[in-house]
């Protein structure tokens, strides 16, 4: 679960994407998150669980366009695409026990803990180390 859109989280993405071939990704639209709400949700969760039933892994990433013009400084579109993820997690692990999820970006990894899987207590041992790629 992608919630951070630096630069860096967006290029580390489209490595992850490129080096997994047993991996699809799912795009969460900000711009549908604000027009379509709850429906968006149910929409993108489904499209979650079709990928995990057919045996595969998701990643599901926010896009990657920058929304800040809700007079917030963003604050307010951040907090409706961040429910929108912790959402889609729910709704997903309601149905199926995910073997794995990983959250990257501060806010999204803590909300889609507490959120999205109603973990109560976690024990973080560290940062993911990254794997050397051979050129």
């Amino acid at each position: 679960v992608v919630g951070s859109y630096t630069a860096k989280t967006t290029a580390q993405l489209a490595s992850l994407v490129e080096t997994c071939p047993w991996l699809d990704r799912v795009d969460v639209d900000v711009g549908d998150v604000l027009d379509r709400g709850d429906a968006y949700t149910e929409d993108v969760a489904a499209a979650v669980d079709g990928i995990l039933e057919n045996g595969r892994s998701a990643v599901v990433a926010t896009s990657r366009t920058v929304r800040q013009d809700d007079g917030a400084g963003g604050l307010e579109i951040g907090a409706k695409v961040n429910d929108a993820l912790c959402g889609i997690v729910e709704r997903v692990a309601a149905k199926r026990r995910p073997a794995f999820v990983v959250a990257k970006g501060g806010i999204t990894s803590n909300d889609v803990a507490v959120r999205g899987l109603g973990v109560a207590r976690a024990d973080v041992l560290g940062q993911a180390a990254a794997r050397a790629r051979n050129p």
